[in-house]
Protein backbone atom coordinates (compact mmCIF):
# COMPACT_ATOMS: atom_id res chain seq x y z
CA UNK A 1 0.00 0.00 0.00
CA UNK A 2 1.45 3.49 -1.30
CA UNK A 3 0.97 5.73 1.83
CA UNK A 4 0.04 9.33 1.89
CA UNK A 5 2.34 12.26 2.79
CA UNK A 6 1.80 15.74 4.63
CA UNK A 7 -1.41 16.76 3.86
CA UNK A 8 -2.85 14.19 1.78
CA UNK A 9 -3.57 12.06 5.17
CA UNK A 10 -6.17 14.40 6.35
CA UNK A 11 -7.53 13.55 3.47
CA UNK A 12 -6.97 9.78 3.65
CA UNK A 13 -8.75 9.77 6.96
CA UNK A 14 -12.04 11.57 5.49
CA UNK A 15 -12.00 8.70 3.35
CA UNK A 16 -11.61 5.77 5.97
CA UNK A 17 -14.12 7.14 7.69
CA UNK A 18 -16.88 7.58 4.70
CA UNK A 19 -16.22 3.88 4.51
CA UNK A 20 -17.01 3.10 8.03
CA UNK A 21 -20.21 5.08 7.20
CA UNK A 22 -20.95 2.38 4.41
CA UNK A 23 -20.68 -0.28 6.22
CA UNK A 24 -20.04 -0.06 10.27
CA UNK A 25 -19.00 -3.65 10.69
CA UNK A 26 -16.25 -3.76 8.35
CA UNK A 27 -13.23 -4.04 10.33
CA UNK A 28 -10.74 -3.34 7.39
CA UNK A 29 -12.14 -0.08 7.55
CA UNK A 30 -11.39 0.57 11.10
CA UNK A 31 -7.74 -0.88 10.71
CA UNK A 32 -6.93 1.60 7.69
CA UNK A 33 -8.14 4.15 10.08
CA UNK A 34 -6.10 2.95 13.19
CA UNK A 35 -2.90 2.93 10.29
CA UNK A 36 -3.76 6.24 9.35
CA UNK A 37 -3.73 7.45 12.83
CA UNK A 38 -0.55 6.18 13.91
CA UNK A 39 1.30 7.89 10.64
CA UNK A 40 0.74 10.90 12.41
CA UNK A 41 1.92 9.69 15.44
CA UNK A 42 -1.67 10.10 17.46
CA UNK A 43 -1.90 7.15 19.64
CA UNK A 44 -5.70 8.66 20.87
CA UNK A 45 -6.67 8.60 17.12
CA UNK A 46 -5.80 4.88 16.73
CA UNK A 47 -7.44 3.78 20.60
CA UNK A 48 -10.26 5.59 19.19
CA UNK A 49 -10.70 3.58 16.03
CA UNK A 50 -10.43 0.23 17.86
CA UNK A 51 -12.83 1.21 20.04
CA UNK A 52 -15.74 2.37 18.04
CA UNK A 53 -15.25 -1.36 16.11
CA UNK A 54 -15.14 -3.48 19.19
CA UNK A 55 -18.51 -1.22 20.20
CA UNK A 56 -20.03 -1.42 17.12
CA UNK A 57 -19.35 -5.02 17.07
CA UNK A 58 -20.46 -5.78 20.46
CA UNK A 59 -23.55 -3.95 20.44
CA UNK A 60 -24.73 -5.50 17.18
CA UNK A 61 -23.04 -9.26 17.07
CA UNK A 62 -22.06 -9.73 21.13
CA UNK A 63 -18.68 -10.45 19.48
CA UNK A 64 -14.97 -9.09 19.91
CA UNK A 65 -13.31 -7.89 16.53
CA UNK A 66 -11.90 -10.66 14.86
CA UNK A 67 -7.81 -12.00 15.02
CA UNK A 68 -6.63 -10.38 12.36
CA UNK A 69 -8.04 -6.88 13.89
CA UNK A 70 -7.04 -7.15 16.82
CA UNK A 71 -3.41 -8.21 15.59
CA UNK A 72 -3.03 -5.28 13.91
CA UNK A 73 -4.25 -3.02 17.04
CA UNK A 74 -1.36 -4.61 18.94
CA UNK A 75 1.82 -4.13 16.71
CA UNK A 76 0.28 -0.53 15.88
CA UNK A 77 0.49 0.38 19.16
CA UNK A 78 3.43 -1.20 19.81
CA UNK A 79 5.39 0.56 17.11
CA UNK A 80 3.53 3.49 18.28
CA UNK A 81 5.27 2.82 21.79
CA UNK A 82 8.66 2.56 20.29
CA UNK A 83 8.54 5.46 18.57
CA UNK A 84 7.63 7.40 21.57
CA UNK A 85 10.77 5.87 23.40
CA UNK A 86 12.93 7.41 20.85
CA UNK A 87 11.63 10.82 21.41
CA UNK A 88 13.03 13.43 23.93
CA UNK A 89 11.24 11.83 27.67
CA UNK A 90 8.51 14.20 28.16
CA UNK A 91 9.09 16.31 31.14
CA UNK A 92 8.97 15.83 34.89
CA UNK A 93 6.35 16.65 37.07
CA UNK A 94 7.16 18.72 40.36
CA UNK A 95 5.35 19.79 43.33
CA UNK A 96 4.65 23.10 44.74
CA UNK A 97 3.30 23.70 48.27
CA UNK A 98 0.28 25.95 48.84
CA UNK A 99 -2.02 26.97 51.43
CA UNK A 100 -4.19 24.59 49.95
CA UNK A 101 -2.06 21.72 49.29
CA UNK A 102 0.75 20.52 46.33
CA UNK A 103 0.03 22.15 43.08
CA UNK A 104 1.57 20.10 40.34
CA UNK A 105 3.60 21.50 37.43
CA UNK A 106 6.12 20.87 34.69
CA UNK A 107 8.47 23.10 32.88
CA UNK A 108 9.02 23.20 28.77
CA UNK A 109 11.99 24.62 27.21
CA UNK A 110 14.66 26.82 28.79
CA UNK A 111 14.43 30.28 27.82
CA UNK A 112 15.55 33.16 29.81
CA UNK A 113 11.86 34.37 30.23
CA UNK A 114 8.93 32.22 31.71
CA UNK A 115 5.69 31.73 30.40
CA UNK A 116 2.79 30.72 33.00
CA UNK A 117 0.04 29.10 31.34
CA UNK A 118 -3.09 29.00 33.54
CA UNK A 119 -6.10 27.52 31.40
CA UNK A 120 -9.88 26.59 31.97
CA UNK A 121 -11.47 24.15 34.45
CA UNK A 122 -10.13 20.93 32.57
CA UNK A 123 -6.57 20.16 33.67
CA UNK A 124 -4.48 16.84 34.48
CA UNK A 125 -0.79 18.18 32.92
CA UNK A 126 0.13 14.44 31.82
CA UNK A 127 -2.47 14.11 29.60
CA UNK A 128 -2.46 17.28 27.85
CA UNK A 129 0.80 16.69 26.87
CA UNK A 130 -0.16 13.54 25.21
CA UNK A 131 -2.27 15.24 22.82
CA UNK A 132 0.00 15.98 19.61
CA UNK A 133 -2.18 19.36 18.31
CA UNK A 134 -1.75 20.80 21.83
CA UNK A 135 1.57 19.67 22.38
CA UNK A 136 2.77 20.90 19.39
CA UNK A 137 1.26 24.40 20.29
CA UNK A 138 3.15 24.25 23.36
CA UNK A 139 6.39 23.23 21.90
CA UNK A 140 6.53 26.24 19.57
CA UNK A 141 6.10 28.65 22.62
CA UNK A 142 8.72 26.83 24.31
CA UNK A 143 11.29 27.56 22.22
CA UNK A 144 11.40 31.16 23.20
CA UNK A 145 9.89 30.43 26.71
CA UNK A 146 10.02 27.94 29.71
CA UNK A 147 6.65 27.03 29.80
CA UNK A 148 5.15 26.25 32.66
CA UNK A 149 2.06 24.30 32.55
CA UNK A 150 -0.11 23.38 36.07
CA UNK A 151 -2.83 21.98 37.77
CA UNK A 152 -4.59 24.17 39.62
CA UNK A 153 -5.61 22.86 43.39
CA UNK A 154 -8.60 20.53 43.02
CA UNK A 155 -7.98 20.06 39.36
CA UNK A 156 -5.64 16.96 37.95
CA UNK A 157 -2.41 15.77 39.96
CA UNK A 158 -2.77 18.47 42.40
CA UNK A 159 -4.22 18.44 45.89
CA UNK A 160 -7.89 17.34 45.50
CA UNK A 161 -9.64 19.89 47.75
CA UNK A 162 -13.46 20.58 47.83
CA UNK A 163 -12.74 24.42 47.65
CA UNK A 164 -14.19 26.98 45.16
CA UNK A 165 -11.16 27.98 42.60
CA UNK A 166 -11.44 31.54 42.83
CA UNK A 167 -9.19 34.05 41.32
CA UNK A 168 -7.74 34.83 44.29
CA UNK A 169 -7.00 31.17 44.97
CA UNK A 170 -5.80 30.45 41.35
CA UNK A 171 -3.04 33.60 42.09
CA UNK A 172 -2.48 32.06 44.63
CA UNK A 173 -1.93 28.70 42.91
CA UNK A 174 0.73 30.54 40.63
CA UNK A 175 2.37 31.94 42.72
CA UNK A 176 3.16 29.23 44.86
CA UNK A 177 4.47 27.54 41.68
CA UNK A 178 6.72 30.69 40.55
CA UNK A 179 8.30 30.32 43.69
CA UNK A 180 8.81 26.60 43.74
CA UNK A 181 10.61 26.84 40.36
CA UNK A 182 12.36 29.82 41.22
CA UNK A 183 10.46 32.73 39.02
CA UNK A 184 11.05 35.59 40.26
CA UNK A 185 8.54 37.21 37.40
CA UNK A 186 6.69 35.85 34.15
CA UNK A 187 4.87 36.72 31.26
CA UNK A 188 1.19 34.86 31.58
CA UNK A 189 -0.87 33.49 28.92
CA UNK A 190 -4.63 33.21 30.65
CA UNK A 191 -7.27 31.49 28.77
CA UNK A 192 -10.62 30.87 29.34
CA UNK A 193 -11.73 31.77 33.15
CA UNK A 194 -8.15 30.71 33.75
CA UNK A 195 -7.74 34.49 32.89
CA UNK A 196 -9.15 35.67 36.28
CA UNK A 197 -5.96 33.94 38.27
CA UNK A 198 -3.65 35.83 35.95
CA UNK A 199 -5.58 39.23 35.87
CA UNK A 200 -5.86 39.41 39.68
CA UNK A 201 -2.38 38.55 40.11
CA UNK A 202 -1.08 41.40 37.66
CA UNK A 203 -3.59 43.77 39.82
CA UNK A 204 -2.20 42.32 43.59
CA UNK A 205 1.77 41.30 42.73
CA UNK A 206 2.38 43.55 39.62
CA UNK A 207 6.18 42.93 40.53
CA UNK A 208 5.49 38.91 39.67
CA UNK A 209 3.92 39.74 36.06
CA UNK A 210 6.04 40.94 33.29
CA UNK A 211 2.99 40.86 31.05
CA UNK A 212 -0.70 39.39 30.48
CA UNK A 213 -2.03 37.44 27.06
CA UNK A 214 -5.20 36.88 27.31
CA UNK A 215 -7.33 34.40 25.42
CA UNK A 216 -11.15 34.04 25.48
CA UNK A 217 -11.55 35.76 28.92
CA UNK A 218 -13.27 37.44 30.97
CA UNK A 219 -14.05 39.52 33.86
CA UNK A 220 -16.87 38.47 35.54
CA UNK A 221 -18.83 34.75 35.69
CA UNK A 222 -22.57 35.43 35.46
CA UNK A 223 -24.17 38.21 33.87
CA UNK A 224 -25.43 41.38 35.45
CA UNK A 225 -27.51 44.43 34.65
CA UNK A 226 -24.37 45.82 33.43
CA UNK A 227 -22.52 42.93 31.96
CA UNK A 228 -24.76 41.16 29.67
CA UNK A 229 -22.07 38.97 28.21
CA UNK A 230 -22.10 35.91 30.20
CA UNK A 231 -24.96 33.62 31.43
CA UNK A 232 -27.25 34.79 34.13
CA UNK A 233 -26.60 33.29 37.52
CA UNK A 234 -29.81 30.81 37.15
CA UNK A 235 -28.95 29.39 33.85
CA UNK A 236 -24.99 29.23 35.32
CA UNK A 237 -26.53 26.76 37.45
CA UNK A 238 -28.62 24.66 34.76
CA UNK A 239 -25.44 24.64 32.34
CA UNK A 240 -22.95 23.59 35.35
CA UNK A 241 -25.82 20.72 36.48
CA UNK A 242 -25.61 19.23 32.66
CA UNK A 243 -22.53 19.73 32.56
CA UNK A 244 -22.39 17.25 36.17
CA UNK A 245 -24.34 15.29 33.97
CA UNK A 246 -22.54 14.40 31.27
CA UNK A 247 -19.18 14.28 33.01
CA UNK A 248 -16.62 11.09 32.15
CA UNK A 249 -17.78 11.71 28.31
CA UNK A 250 -15.87 14.32 25.59
CA UNK A 251 -18.36 16.99 27.74
CA UNK A 252 -18.98 20.42 25.70
CA UNK A 253 -16.89 19.82 22.46
CA UNK A 254 -19.51 21.52 20.61
CA UNK A 255 -19.11 24.54 22.63
CA UNK A 256 -14.95 24.16 23.49
CA UNK A 257 -13.77 22.78 19.74
CA UNK A 258 -17.21 23.27 17.51
CA UNK A 259 -14.72 22.84 14.24
CA UNK A 260 -13.47 19.57 15.78
CA UNK A 261 -15.88 18.14 17.74
CA UNK A 262 -16.51 15.22 15.24
CA UNK A 263 -13.25 14.23 15.72
CA UNK A 264 -12.81 10.70 17.14
CA UNK A 265 -9.38 11.30 18.78
CA UNK A 266 -10.31 14.59 20.17
CA UNK A 267 -13.13 12.89 21.70
CA UNK A 268 -11.50 10.26 22.85
CA UNK A 269 -8.58 11.90 24.59
CA UNK A 270 -10.58 14.95 26.13
CA UNK A 271 -13.10 12.63 27.77
CA UNK A 272 -9.78 11.06 29.18
CA UNK A 273 -8.97 14.03 30.06
CA UNK A 274 -12.14 15.17 31.60
CA UNK A 275 -12.16 12.02 33.88
CA UNK A 276 -8.61 12.72 35.27
CA UNK A 277 -9.52 16.25 35.81
CA UNK A 278 -11.72 16.32 38.73
CA UNK A 279 -14.83 14.54 39.83
CA UNK A 280 -18.37 15.66 40.08
CA UNK A 281 -18.90 16.79 42.83
CA UNK A 282 -15.57 18.42 42.71
CA UNK A 283 -16.29 20.31 39.42
CA UNK A 284 -19.49 21.48 40.88
CA UNK A 285 -17.32 23.15 44.11
CA UNK A 286 -14.68 24.35 41.68
CA UNK A 287 -17.25 25.55 38.93
CA UNK A 288 -19.35 27.62 41.81
CA UNK A 289 -16.03 30.05 42.41
CA UNK A 290 -16.45 30.99 38.55
CA UNK A 291 -19.97 31.94 38.58
CA UNK A 292 -19.49 34.83 41.29
CA UNK A 293 -16.00 36.00 40.11
CA UNK A 294 -15.89 39.57 39.56
CA UNK A 295 -12.69 41.60 38.99
CA UNK A 296 -14.31 44.42 36.55
CA UNK A 297 -13.73 47.24 39.30
CA UNK A 298 -9.85 45.74 39.51
CA UNK A 299 -9.17 46.07 35.73
CA UNK A 300 -8.11 49.52 35.75
CA UNK A 301 -5.73 49.09 38.32
CA UNK A 302 -3.44 46.79 35.70
CA UNK A 303 -0.42 47.92 34.99
CA UNK A 304 1.24 45.23 32.86
CA UNK A 305 1.11 44.98 29.68
CA UNK A 306 -1.53 42.81 28.27
CA UNK A 307 -2.67 41.40 24.84
CA UNK A 308 -6.42 40.68 24.61
CA UNK A 309 -7.33 37.77 22.08
CA UNK A 310 -10.95 36.64 21.10
CA UNK A 311 -12.29 34.97 18.72
CA UNK A 312 -15.62 36.49 17.13
CA UNK A 313 -17.49 33.13 17.35
CA UNK A 314 -16.62 31.79 20.14
CA UNK A 315 -19.08 30.18 21.93
CA UNK A 316 -17.87 29.68 25.43
CA UNK A 317 -17.07 33.14 26.25
CA UNK A 318 -19.04 35.93 24.15
CA UNK A 319 -16.54 38.27 21.90
CA UNK A 320 -18.06 41.19 23.34
CA UNK A 321 -16.34 40.04 27.18
CA UNK A 322 -12.90 39.94 25.37
CA UNK A 323 -13.90 43.77 23.84
CA UNK A 324 -14.70 44.76 27.31
CA UNK A 325 -11.13 43.62 28.45
CA UNK A 326 -9.51 45.31 25.78
CA UNK A 327 -11.01 48.46 26.12
CA UNK A 328 -11.25 48.71 30.23
CA UNK A 329 -7.51 47.38 30.87
CA UNK A 330 -5.22 50.62 30.48
CA UNK A 331 -3.77 50.84 27.38
CA UNK A 332 -4.00 46.99 26.00
CA UNK A 333 -3.61 45.70 23.02
CA UNK A 334 -7.06 44.39 21.43
CA UNK A 335 -7.07 41.18 18.74
CA UNK A 336 -10.13 40.13 17.51
CA UNK A 337 -9.40 36.64 15.41
CA UNK A 338 -11.95 34.58 13.44
CA UNK A 339 -13.59 31.19 14.40
CA UNK A 340 -15.19 29.83 16.86
CA UNK A 341 -13.37 27.28 19.01
CA UNK A 342 -12.45 28.28 22.45
CA UNK A 343 -9.15 26.07 22.77
CA UNK A 344 -6.70 28.85 22.01
CA UNK A 345 -4.77 25.13 20.43
CA UNK A 346 -7.66 24.61 17.93
CA UNK A 347 -8.37 26.39 14.73
CA UNK A 348 -5.84 29.12 13.81
CA UNK A 349 -3.40 28.06 16.31
CA UNK A 350 -0.45 29.90 14.57
CA UNK A 351 -2.35 33.41 15.12
CA UNK A 352 -2.13 32.85 18.64
CA UNK A 353 1.08 31.46 18.80
CA UNK A 354 2.65 34.34 16.52
CA UNK A 355 1.17 37.59 18.36
CA UNK A 356 2.22 35.89 22.28
CA UNK A 357 5.60 35.46 20.52
CA UNK A 358 5.44 38.98 19.03
CA UNK A 359 4.13 40.97 21.79
CA UNK A 360 6.59 39.09 24.39
CA UNK A 361 9.49 40.24 22.27
CA UNK A 362 12.26 41.54 24.52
Amino acid sequence: MRWPRGGDLAAAIELAEVLIGLDVYREPSYVLLMQLHALQGHSAGVEAAYTRCADALRAEFGIRPGPQTEQAYERITEELRRRWSLRPQRPGVRFAESGRGTIAYTVLGSGARALVICTGFVSNIEIALEYPQLRACLDALAERFQVVLFDRSGLGLSERLLAASTPDALAADITAVMDHAGLARAWMFGSSEGSLGTMRLAVECPDRVQGLCLFGALARGSASADYPWALPAAAYDVWLNRLIAAWGGPVGLETFAPGQQDDPALRAWWARLVRHSASPGGLATILGGLRDADLRADLARIRAPTLVMHRRGDRAVRFEAGEHLARTIPGAAWLPLEGADHFWWCGESEAVIEAVLRFASP
